[in-house]
């Protein structure tokens, strides 16, 4: 849990997904992996959606599908996305290798957030791989 002090000595949590999402920018960050406790993003239907654009991120969290506890990390998600980080990735922490599954299979096991401008290399890859798979 980030604490940021001030010049008084008075301290501040700071929310990690937030500074997480404002170091990417500037670091100019190809992608941003955000570790949770959640699956992911539901869309519509209830089920984690493995690949959303900005956009369509902001109409879930509009119509009020994204549950309350995770639009923290989804707001910090479409800041970074909108401001140059061509994908944020919200991955539930407590999976084995969730890390390695999200980013080196084609199903991955979160939600890849990305930019509304292409290229879209992950999606791109994603749709690769899982063609590859079924040949």
């Amino acid at each position: 849990m980030p604490i940021g002090v001030a010049g008084d000595g008075t301290a501040y949590h700071l929310n990690s997904d937030a500074l997480a999402g404002r170091i990417a920018r500037e670091l100019r960050a190809e992608k941003l992996i955000l570790m949770t406790n959640a699956a992911g993003i539901n869309n519509e239907d209830g089920r984690v959606a493995s690949i959303l654009t900005a956009a369509e991120t902001d109409a879930l969290v509009r119509r009020g599908i994204v549950e309350p506890a995770l639009r923290p990390r989804v707001h910090a998600a479409l800041d970074a996305v909108r401001e140059g980080v061509r994908s944020v990735h919200i991955v539930d922490g407590g999976v084995p290798s969730a890390l390695l599954l999200e980013v080196l299979t084609a199903e991955g096991v979160g939600t890849a957030v990305r930019s509304d401008g292409g290229p879209h290399f992950f999606e791109d890859s994603r749709s690769y791989l899982l063609n590859a798979a079924l040949s």
